[in-house]
């Protein structure tokens, strides 16, 4: 899906968020009816509604499109309201207009229409402030249609002048806006059409929808309605970036597994330093996902840089875990270093997972067969033999050419548990 086309756009979201003058934001304001999905709405309602005003056999289209064009109007301001930045798709629920929900945005036009009516029959000659008044409540009384379920509060004249004073100086704004927008309309269907001046109102009631939206996510509170969440905005953003993240590893990783080329794979992963606020979810989550490609090597890679993150943040027993999959899937794993290995022996001893325990034993003593590590190693298996096998005799075997490790820093324990098993014999 093109970037224009996308439901969702965590950097527009961020800037919303992060812009909360009015002025500042004015120039996403102004292309948001051109952008995305907003754009091919514009197209479809202008057409619908130039063709049902070309004759009398147009009032049915007309009778559907209306209700359409106030409707996505609405979704677009529920949207804003909740800091999603791009337009919404038109479809689903809003091509089905049974029920009371459809109509919501048209009972204040259709009460503004009965009043204008009645003035015109009763008073001639008042029926202008009737249409000044309307369209000055009108975009307050679809502002509260889309952030609250209730109907009555659209049409609260108390309720409605409070909406009007937390927005503030936004709102003579906005209408203004509506207005050069009527009267711009106006003078293009003198010269360039009907299609175009309905171009015009549309975009211009699409662009004032989602000002109002804009107004409701940063001034939620002084208009008494609940404040969006914007920690939830923050957090989708940021799941969306992990999630593109680990799909472009996966992708290249894939990529190099479909040329058959392992050491490639394995350069992608080192490569790869993780999410930086998630490191570990984004390092379980990698992990998980080669689990399922039987790739040993690819998996050996992954684990011995997930134990390595598990053992900093004393995640010892989440580390065991991760080794004795990568054991499983090939009996020659190795963590990264000598000190992770010995960690983990310690948990497995610990936990008393004696099969555990012996295969990640052996491949540690063939990584590093010698030096201090080595000793530490051997130390470790004679701790097993007498611990968990109960064989002092091999323990005793193991411990013997250790003792000689004088300058090993556990030659105190050696020593301790060569004595202790001596009385025991």
């Amino acid at each position: 899906m093109s970037a224009g086309l996308r439901l969702r756009d965590p950097v527009a979201d961020q800037r919303m968020v992060d812009t909360p003058s009015l002025l500042a934001y004015l120039p996403w304001i102004l292309s948001y009816p051109i952008t995305g999905h907003a754009l091919a709405a514009l197209i479809l309602f202008t057409a619908l509604l130039w063709i049902g005003l070309q004759s009398v056999a147009g009032i049915a289209l007309l009778a559907i499109a209306s209700p359409w064009v106030f409707q996505y109007a609405q979704a677009v301001i529920e949207r804003t309201a909740v800091g999603q930045a791009t337009p919404p798709v038109f479809g689903g629920d809003m091509l089905y207009l049974g029920g009371l929900s459809a109509l919501r945005p048209l009972l204040g036009l259709g009460l503004l229409a009965g009043a204008w009516q009645w003035t015109r029959s009763a008073h001639p000659g008042a029926e202008a402030a009737v249409l000044v008044v309307g369209a000055l409540l009108y975009p307050a009384h679809l502002l509260l249609l889309a952030t609250d379920e209730r109907l009555s509060p659209a049409f609260n004249p108390l309720a409605l002048l409070h909406v009007i004073a937390g927005v503030g100086l936004s709102y003579p704004a906005v209408c203004l806006l509506l207005a050069a927008a009527a009267w711009a309309a106006w003078s293009v269907a003198s010269q360039a059409g009907l299609a175009l001046a309905l171009f015009v109102l549309i975009y211009a009631w699409l662009m004032t929808c989602h000002l109002l939206g804009f107004v409701v996510f940063h001034r939620a509170e002084q208009l008494g309605l609940s404040a969006p969440d914007r920690t939830t905005t923050d957090e989708k953003r940021a799941q969306a970036e992990f999630q593109a993240r680990l799909d472009g590893v996966l992708a290249r990783v894939d990529a190099a597994l479909s040329r058959r080329d392992l050491q490639a794979a394995a350069d992608t992963l080192y490569a790869e330093p993780g999410d930086a606020r998630r490191r570990r979810a984004f390092h379980v989550e990698l992990f998980e996902q080669l689990e399922r490609r039987r790739q040993p090597p690819l998996l050996h890679v992954q684990g011995a840089r997930l134990i390595a993150l598990l053992l900093a943040e004393h995640r010892v027993a989440q580390a065991l875990e991760v080794a004795g999959s990568c054991v499983d899937a090939r009996a020659d794993f190795a963590p990264e270093r000598p000190e992770h290995a010995m960690a983990l022996l310690e948990e497995a001893l610990r936990t008393r997972q004696d099969g555990l325990f012996d295969r990640l034993l052996a491949a540690a003593i063939a990584q590093w067969p010698d030096g201090p590590q080595a000793v530490t190693l051997r130390f470790l298996a004679a701790r097993a033999s007498c611990e968990l096998k109960h064989d002092d005799a091999h323990a005793r075997e193991l411990l013997k050419p250790l003792l000689n490790e004088t300058g090993h820093p556990q030659h105190r324990q050696i020593v301790a548990l060569a004595r202790a098993l001596a009385v025991r014999d």
